[in-house]
């Protein structure tokens, strides 16, 4: 295992100065053919550690250093090297001044144990380009290995046994069975619902008995006052509307969109059932219609009588369709129909 890591170390600094020493070289065939002259450096100020260097690190890992020189700002660190010390190098990361004056850099050291790193050098450059290099104080530095065993051939202690618990496959089966059993009579009630609901939503709407709309909007027409407001037309107006209405429901025709006339001529056709009651619907119709379209001015009192004869015609239609659905077997072809009376002759 040492055999193997200093194997490594020794490639990756091969690898690490191979591209350094080919930059020098180019470097320096280019300053000798152009008759370029090599920068000079100078002893630089005097130079301490900021604070002193971390003791101990890992391998292959960077640690921080803090040096602090007596100069003014015009000077940059560039580097810090180790004097003595090959396997102890410089991050790519330049160095960072710090609030305090002082400067930090990073380094990295490729190979484990206890080293004693005899000196360091710092080195700045000015703007001008001019460089010096000032000492620094040696310290000490351990990277332990990387595995606990390494400096011994006995094999590390094995961790404790870990605990596998192990799976009752009847108890998941059975809950297993029971999940499903249960999903599936949510499925089935979710579905009932879905075609319950379904069924309730085709089904049609049963229509409302012909009377009872009449009835609730002759109750509307009252609630509105129009004979208090003298609007008398209006009220006739509404009035005829609802008998219309009425009318056509009970006989399966357009009663709204048909003149007086028109039912006069439908009923004498189409309403012998209605017997002796079509004079009286006749006679409202008409009365309504003087007011309509003669402008005819009803005394209020004549109004309201034919309000009330509306309301009894329609009681009256409904009792007589009642006895004829509880008519005896010998009338279920329907009642015979009435002859005209000598006013409808005429």
């Amino acid at each position: 295992m040492g055999r193997l890591s200093g194997i490594c170390v020794a490639l990756a600094l091969l690898l690490r100065a191979t591209p350094a020493a080919a930059a020098d070289g180019s470097g320096s065939g280019s300053g000798a053919g152009s008759g370029a002259a090599v920068a000079q450096i100078v002893a630089g100020p005097p130079a301490s550690w900021a604070e002193p260097p971390p003791a101990k690190s890992e391998l292959g890992m960077p640690f921080r250093v803090r040096v602090k020189v007596a100069v003014d700002e015009e000077w940059v660190l560039t580097r810090v090297e180790a004097v003595g010390f090959r396997y102890l190098e410089s991050t790519a990361k330049p160095p960072v001044r710090l609030p305090d004056g002082s400067w930090e850099a990073e380094f990295v050291v490729f190979r484990t144990g206890r080293f004693e790193i005899p000196a360091a050098s710092a080195l700045f450059t000015q703007r001008s380009g001019l460089q010096a290099r000032s000492d620094l104080p040696g310290f000490v530095v351990e990277i332990p290995a990387a595995l606990e065993n390494e400096a011994s051939p006995e094999p590390a202690p094995q961790p404790p046994a870990m605990e596998v618990p192990t799976l009752n496959y009847w108890l998941a089966g059975g809950l297993a069975a029971l999940l499903a059993a249960g999903l599936g009579a949510l499925i089935t009630v979710l579905v009932r619902r879905y075609r319950r609901l379904r069924e309730e939503a085709m089904r049609p709407i049963p229509k409302r008995p012909p009377e009872e709309i009449a009835r609730e909007a002759l109750a509307q027409l009252a609630a509105e006052n129009l004979l208090d407001a003298e609007q008398l037309v209006d009220f006739h107006l509404r009035l005829s509307e609802i008998l219309r209405g009425f009318v056509g429901a009970e006989l399966e025709v357009n009663a709204t969109e048909m003149t007086t006339t028109e039912i006069r001529e439908m009923l004498e056709r189409d309403g012998a059932e209605l017997g002796i009651m079509r004079i009286d619907l006749l006679r409202i119709l008409e009365e309504s219609d003087m007011v309509k379209f003669a402008r005819f001015s009803l005394p209020r009192s004549a109004s309201e009588a034919l309000f009330a004869d509306v309301e009894r015609w329609i009681g009256d239609v409904c009792e007589r369709r009642q006895a004829r659905v509880e008519a005896p077997p010998e009338l279920a072809g329907g009642l015979p129909p009435v002859p005209p009376s000598a006013g409808e002759r005429t």
